[in-house]
C-alpha cells in the first residue's frame, strides 16, 4: 500500500511539473511568474541526474542490479535532458 501511495505521489508531482512547463512554454498564458518555478524544476531534474553519490545518478557507486542499469541508461540522461530543456523553456530564447 505504501508503494502505491509513493508512486501516485511521484506521478502527481511529475504531472504538476508538466503543467507548469506547458503553461510556461512559448508564454502560453502570458504568465511571467512561471519562469522561476520552471527554473527550479530544471534544477531538481539536473540534481537528480547528478545523484546522491550512493545509489543513483552520475556519481553513484557501481552496482549491477536492474534499477542501476536503467538508471545509467535511461533515467540519468532523461533527467539531464529535461533539466536543460526546462532552462531553455524558462529563458527568453524559446
Amino acid at each position: 500500500m505504501k508503494v502505491a501511495i509513493a508512486t501516485a505521489t511521484v506521478a502527481l508531482v511529475l504531472l504538476v511539473f508538466a503543467l507548469i512547463s506547458f503553461l510556461n512554454y512559448d508564454n502560453f498564458l502570458e504568465i511571467q511568474s512561471l519562469r522561476g518555478p520552471t527554473n527550479i524544476i530544471g534544477v531538481v531534474f539536473v540534481l537528480r541526474g547528478i545523484g546522491d553519490f550512493n545509489s543513483f545518478g552520475v556519481f553513484r557507486k557501481k552496482s549491477f542490479d536492474k534499477f542501476s542499469t536503467f538508471d545509467r541508461l535511461v533515467y540519468t540522461p532523461l533527467c539531464f535532458y529535461l533539466g536543460i530543456s526546462l532552462f531553455f523553456i524558462a529563458s527568453e530564447w524559446v
